[in-house]
């Protein structure tokens, strides 16, 4: 519960307490623009028309404070700290339109990443990963047949962590599939791999060649999957792409869920 509660906290109440803000102006009492309309004729010397008073006042306050929330937002970076960001990707939006301009994609789930670099929502605030041109990379492409009308097909990249056929939902291990493995690095665990990225894009041209719909799996750090979405997914004509994400689930054996979700 305390974690529930931390991550309703930091994700909900700051935003709430933002567009409580910015509507307050819209519940102002009659006296208060009264107030506000004698102080602006007595300043100007012109006599407002009353019709059409409230409507001014209220809509010029709202617009201000608007913009003075949303000019404290864009220079901060939206839903830092460490917490897992599993959040409906509505309030992804939302930030946006309260002047969020920066995130991590750090703890963020892989589906969330896809949909926030495919939309180009954000300014992507880089992690520290550095470039391994020399990783070997091992791709397994014995149960891909390459038929036609493909309905659906695997595309397993194991790059942080291993995937193992038994993580993988029962009954998706038996469909074609194409397995990509990066091997251990002497550099770091989490290296940039331009190897790795070049072979997930040439899988992605087999797999969309049959028409077949993709059901991801990942275990790629934040670099690696910044550079699926944008230099595979989104590269001419893939960025009308069919792929479904299966996300691993937070135990011991993690295995992926049995149902993926679109991006």
């Amino acid at each position: 519960m305390d974690i529930i509660w931390k991550k309703c906290k930091k994700i909900f109440l700051q935003e709430i307490i933002y567009f409580i803000i910015i509507i307050i102006p819209l519940f102002f009492p009659d006296a208060c623009i009264e107030l506000i309309k004698k102080v602006f004729e007595s300043w100007n010397g012109t006599i407002i028309n009353q019709d059409i008073t409230e409507l001014i006042i209220k809509a010029i306050l709202v617009i201000v404070l608007y913009i003075f929330i949303f000019r404290i937002n864009s220079k901060k970076e939206f839903f830092n700290g460490d917490i897992y960001g599993d959040i409906p990707i509505c309030f992804y939006y939302i930030a946006k339109f309260l002047g969020y301009k920066k995130i991590s994609l750090i703890r963020k789930p892989y589906d969330i990443q896809f949909k926030v670099l495919k939309r180009d929502l954000f300014e992507i605030i880089e992690d520290n990963i550095e470039e391994d041109d020399n990783a070997n990379v091992q791709i397994d492409k014995t149960n891909f047949k390459y038929s036609n009308n493909l309905r659906e097909c695997n595309l397993i990249i194991a790059d942080t962590y291993p995937i193992y056929k038994e993580q993988i939902p029962e009954n998706k291990r038996n469909i074609d599939s194409i397995w990509i493995e990066r091997e251990k690095s002497k550099i770091s665990t989490r290296v940039y791999s331009p190897k790795l990225i070049n072979e997930v894009s040439n899988s992605v041209d087999l797999i969309q060649k049959t028409g077949a719909k993709i059901n991801l799996y990942l275990t790629t750090n934040t670099k690696n999957t910044e550079k699926i979405v944008k230099d595979v997914f989104m590269k001419g004509d893939r960025s009308k792409y069919d792929v479904e994400i299966f996300l691993q689930e937070a135990n011991d054996k993690r295995k992926f869920k049995d149902k993926g979700k679109k991006v």
